[in-house]
């Protein structure tokens, strides 16, 4: 493998791979020889640390990625990037479900199993290398980011398939209805409180000066411009960490209580109380020719974003900025992503 990351040659990685095809994205081939990499260290059943992995990553990135597919801007330090570049490729791997993450750094290859998307494309999803595949479901792989497409047809029409099948709702995770999902949420008991409202900001989408603005914009530093009602609240003292609760604002005043509990994803909650308030976030949607490009200015909720990471490609923001950024998703993929868009009531224009 040295040799391979001495001379950078595409075509040489991909017949060590066992890849077929011939336009093969840089990040596509590095993302499959990290399975590679990771299946061979642990031989599926001993951890591996984040150490070793990077290690052997980074090796390869410095001759195969360009600094601009990366999808992260470059810090001037070229061996920093390309290791931040690999520590991002595993978290993209781990998001998709081809590798676990088993915490304080250790790592292990996840079952196989497919994933239909619709009735042409499927994911593979799991850490098993395409090489170590057999041939006959080899040959149908397409490297699509840092997924794995296979054709629907030869793994949903096959009675006898040994790779489990897992739905599209159970792969992307928390999936239920928005409206009902944030007012149990909101309904939950709070504890009567009596200390100092000044450490907090507010989340007041419903504010006039929040419409139509970025989530990054809309939590709001002073009670008294918002109405009785209980709002999602975060510490807002420099130096703190970032520390979410609700809170029961009855005039101007916090009168009760409650920290977000960890089994809340935060991001998912933003969008739930956008819809309350009736001020969605804006998504931009630029066809082109052979793929779209959604232009996104708040973080997206966990589900989507594990789609977007297995469909799409990221385009990083402005230099000194964090958005907005870009997702560029294939034509054919465009309904699958538009649909759980919708799920989250955004405004796609």
């Amino acid at each position: 493998m040295e040799l391979l990351a001495r001379t950078g040659l595409t075509t040489t990685l991909k017949d060590y791979l066992h890849i077929q095809g011939s336009a093969v994205e840089s990040r596509a081939l590095l993302s499959e020889y990290a399975r590679l990499l990771i299946f061979q260290s642990t031989g599926a059943i001993s951890p591996v640390h984040t150490t070793r992995i990077l290690d052997g990553l980074t090796m390869l990135a410095k001759d195969l990625l360009a600094p601009s597919s990366t999808g992260h801007p470059s810090k001037g330090n070229e061996s920093s990037s390309d290791r931040e570049a690999c520590r991002d490729l595993l978290d993209d791997l781990n998001a998709i479900g081809d590798i676990e993450n088993l915490g304080r750094g250790f790592w292990l290859p996840a079952p196989m199993r497919v994933i239909k998307l619709d009735d042409t494309r499927s994911l593979l999803v799991g850490g098993v290398p395409t090489a170590d595949l057999p041939l006959d479901i080899r040959s149908t792989i397409m490297l699509m980011g840092v997924a794995r497409t296979v054709p629907t047809a030869r793994f949903y029409s096959a009675s006898d398939n040994a790779i489990w099948h897992q739905s599209l709702t159970s792969w992307l995770g928390d999936t239920r209805e928005l409206v009902s999902w944030t007012r149990h949420i909101l309904k939950e008991p709070l504890q009567d409180y009596a200390g100092d409202d000044d450490s907090y900001q507010f989340y007041a989408p419903k504010l006039p000066q929040s419409r139509g603005q970025a989530q990054y914009f809309r939590w709001e530093d002073s009670p008294d411009l918002l109405e009785d009602d209980i709002y999602l609240v975060r510490i807002r003292v420099k130096g703190r960490p970032r520390h979410y609760s609700l809170a029961k604002l009855q005039g101007h005043r916090i009168v009760a209580f409650r920290e977000l509990p960890r089994s809340v994803e935060l991001r998912r909650l933003l969008y739930g109380l956008d819809l309350l308030a009736h001020n969605p976030v804006y998504v931009k949607c630029l066809r082109e020719t052979t793929d779209t490009r959604f232009i996104i200015k708040s973080t997206v909720p966990q589900s989507l974003h594990r789609l977007l990471v297995a469909v799409g490609t990221y385009e990083p923001p402005p230099p000194g900025k964090h958005f907005p950024i870009t997702w560029r998703v294939a034509n054919n993929m465009v309904d699958t992503v538009l649909r759980e868009f919708r799920k989250l009531k955004v405004r796609v224009a």
